[in-house]
């Protein structure tokens, strides 16, 4: 299924209600983050992270199936599981998280999305990283590094 903004928030808000989730302890990251950065119009899923004693009560409760998403780029492994179509991937520490706020619901800073976007270095990932162009200043040493590769790697010039 696609989402723009209007559907995607309508159907966190759902999920959270049906399962006892307060929206404040869900953050909105990826596709999700960029759709609401007017970074793009659509997304075909949308993956948002659970503090961890969130994730683990929830897979209890639910008698969820929780799986190990393997090593993507930069970042390990991560636990996960999918309800209702939204991905719930599970962090230790979630509110130490530099975030916004839209509908009481955690979204990811463009700063951090350009960090993930460019931490996972996948093709589909690149336009959202050109997109988020003024925020590259932010970057560290690695990530600049990492930055140019990736656009070298495409054949795309860093201004």
């Amino acid at each position: 299924m696609s989402y723009n903004r209007r559907t995607l928030f309508g159907k966190l808000s759902q999920v959270c209600q049906q399962y006892g989730i307060e929206r404040h302890h869900v953050e909105l990251i990826g596709g999700g983050a960029a759709l609401f950065y007017h970074i793009r119009e659509t997304t075909g899923d949308i993956d948002v992270s659970i503090d961890g004693v969130i994730y683990d009560r929830l897979v209890e409760e639910y008698n969820l199936e929780s799986r190990l998403l393997p090593r993507l780029g930069i970042y390990p492994s991560i636990l996960m599981f999918t309800l209702e179509g939204i991905d719930f991937h599970r962090v230790e520490d979630l509110f130490g998280l530099n975030c916004r706020f839209h509908r009481q619901f955690r979204i990811q800073t463009q700063v951090e999305l350009l960090r993930y976007k460019l931490g996972m270095g996948r093709d589909k990932d690149l336009a959202d990283i050109k997109a988020l162009e003024a925020f590259w200043s932010e970057l560290d040493t690695f990530e600049t590094k990492r930055l140019t590769n990736l656009m070298g790697k495409y054949h795309a010039s860093i201004i």
